[in-house]
């Protein structure tokens, strides 16, 4: 009988399934703790005993309670940034984050960010660090649409001004579809209607007005 050789990689790729399982783990259990608890009242030993996990194993994957809290949202910006860092995409910046939002528009996806920001508004630390992750979105953007017109990353103000306008913008349509309290079948439509507004207002066409705006100003103060 001949045995057939061990696969070097299946033990990493069973230990990574492992790690990938017991995060997700972490993950589920605290958010259902923070919702049902709130954030400041749940602590690190709850949320590892309903993960049915040990405290330092917690610590291996999130630096500290306030990452683990904002999991989901720098979960889905890491899966953003690596598609729009492939080089080899051939969809454009626009339609990647048009899929994105469609995603994160789903009722049951919406639902669950409506009750997270519930339990993220009260804390300041929260808060803070959500409006550093959306900083990094904007240049996560920037740098995409950089990308797709291969300009010079350290000159390109018009991307800049659409990754805001896009980044911004979807934080105010959501705001104001939470104010109405209208249905969660609404949001996708308004979030693509933002998207497409910012793609006919802010062409790539007008980058060059843009900077000839720029330019025009440096002309009118010499001295400045």
């Amino acid at each position: 009988m001949t045995l057939l050789p061990e696969d070097p990689e299946a033990e990493p790729r069973l230990r990574e399934r492992k790690k990938l399982r017991t995060r997700a783990a972490i993950v589920t259990a605290s958010q259902q703790l923070f919702a049902e608890r709130g954030y400041a009242a749940t602590t690190l030993e709850e949320i590892c005993d309903e993960a049915e996990v040990a405290l330092p194993t917690l610590f291996r994957h999130f630096e500290t309670k306030a990452h683990l809290a904002l999991a989901p949202h720098t979960g889905w910006v890491a899966k953003l940034r690596a598609e729009l860092e492939d080089r080899d995409r051939t969809t454009s910046t626009f339609d990647v984050w048009r899929r994105h939002m469609a995603f994160l528009s789903r009722p049951d996806i919406a639902r669950a960010n409506k009750t997270r920001l519930a339990w993220i508004e009260p804390e300041p630390t929260l808060r803070s660090l959500l409006a550093d992750v959306d900083v990094q979105l904007e240049d996560i953007v920037t740098a995409g649409l950089v990308i797709d017109a291969g300009s010079d990353p350290d000159d390109d103000l018009h991307a800049r001004l659409v990754a805001t306008a896009l980044v911004r913008g979807r934080a105010a349509v959501f705001r104001r579809w939470l104010l109405r309290h209208e249905p969660a079948a609404h949001l996708a439509a308004e979030q693509a209607a933002l998207i497409d507004f910012v793609a006919s207002e802010l062409p790539r066409d007008r980058a060059a007005v843009l900077d000839r705006s720029l330019g025009t100003c440096h002309h009118k103060n010499p001295n400045k």
